[in-house]
């Protein structure tokens, strides 16, 4: 979705925003532009920064010393007072940096700390007698994270039964980065993964009722609802994910010599099939609940949400939020922030969020 000017003519207050980066000796930067990219999936947070460098530095910041970056939102909006604030943005790695001695110009783009996840191979790591919530809080700590995890139960190594030897000696060198793995116990217990600052969180989905209501027209004033906060909506309806498909799961019993199979939903056999295979040893009643986390992961993208937001609407990712004057299917359907992309020039702010129904 394109980026689309900020009006703020109907809004009940306009935001201005200061953006600062410190170097690696404490002076601030003040970028030009900043987009970062927030999401709930299996990947990183992103940013892109391109900032202007005077001639008073010896040495270009970030570009010849340094590879960690914090960025901060000094935020005023104004209506019935003036109110500032100020948040740290981002934190994580730089990737990317390109200097322009021309122009005095440097661009740099990088992940939140996730990458030091995705940077780090594990190949060899049995996890030996280890629970998904052990392995990942040590793979945390191999990579200088503190971590905020909810316990599981089951080991995920080598142990005694023969299908689970095999699969801690074939599986784990399948792994490439300890972020694979992260993500791989995501999809087989259906918790939420994400890293925040130098914390590592997989936690088990909250039964939230914090829902914010969003009209796109009719608006009225009130706790729940905001008015103007939608300034441009695009509804995405995926024909392809409808109600008439389904999911099966198989995993082979090396004890057994026999092969173990669930489906989601059980009796539908005549839509479209989604076959995955699961790792040795996955039990019948493993697959069904793979099976189903499965199905409602596909179904999720049937309809898409695509916002453009005022950017006085306070929204993160799981945040949930229900629709409302579309005049469509798509109206009180409760959907989850998958994605926020916020991008700052000079003292305004666009604000884009992707909405999925899970």
């Amino acid at each position: 979705m394109s980026l689309l000017s900020l009006d703020t003519q109907n809004t009940p207050q306009s935001i201005s925003s200061n953006i600062s980066i410190k170097d690696n000796s404490g002076n601030t930067l003040t970028p030009i532009r900043v987009k970062v990219i927030n999401s709930r999936l299996s990947e990183s947070c992103t940013f892109n920064a391109t900032i202007p460098i005077d001639t008073t530095y010896n040495s270009i910041p970030f570009f010849e010393n340094g590879n960690s970056i914090d960025i901060y939102a000094q935020t005023t909006s104004s209506g019935s007072g003036n109110t500032t604030s100020e948040d740290r943005i981002f934190s994580g790695k730089i990737d990317h940096s390109t200097f322009n001695p021309l122009k005095r110009i440097l661009n740099l783009s990088g992940r939140d700390w996730s990458a030091n996840l995705i940077n780090y191979e594990i190949s060899g790591e049995s996890f030996l007698n280890m629970t998904a919530s052990d392995a990942i809080s040590y793979l945390a700590g191999q990579v200088g994270l503190s971590a905020d995890i909810d316990k599981t139960s089951g080991f995920i190594g080598q142990f005694y039964q023969y299908e689970h030897k095999a699969h801690g000696l074939s599986g784990m060198h399948r792994y490439q980065t300890a972020w694979d793995l992260c993500v791989s116990m995501q999809h087989e217990y259906g918790y939420d993964l994400w890293v925040e600052n130098k914390t590592l969180y997989f936690k088990k989905k909250q039964e939230n009722d914090n829902i914010i209501n969003l009209q796109w027209n009719n608006q009225t004033g009130s706790s729940n609802n905001y008015e103007r906060a939608i300034l441009d909506i695009n509804l995405l309806n995926n024909q392809t994910y409808s109600e008439d498909i389904y999911v099966k799961i198989s995993s082979w019993d090396a004890r057994q010599k026999t092969v173990h199979s669930a489906q989601y939903p059980e009796n539908n056999s005549s839509g479209h099939a989604f076959n995955f295979t699961a790792p040795i040893g996955t039990t019948t009643d493993q697959c069904k609940n793979l099976a189903q986390r499965r199905y409602n992961d596909i179904m999720a993208h049937g309809k898409n949400v695509e916002l453009h937001l005022h950017p006085y609407l306070n929204i993160s990712t799981r945040q949930l939020i229900k629709l409302s004057g579309t005049g469509t299917s798509f109206d009180s359907i409760i959907y989850t922030v998958d994605q926020v992309t916020i991008e700052y020039s000079g003292r305004s702010i666009t604000k884009k969020a992707m909405l999925r129904p899970r």
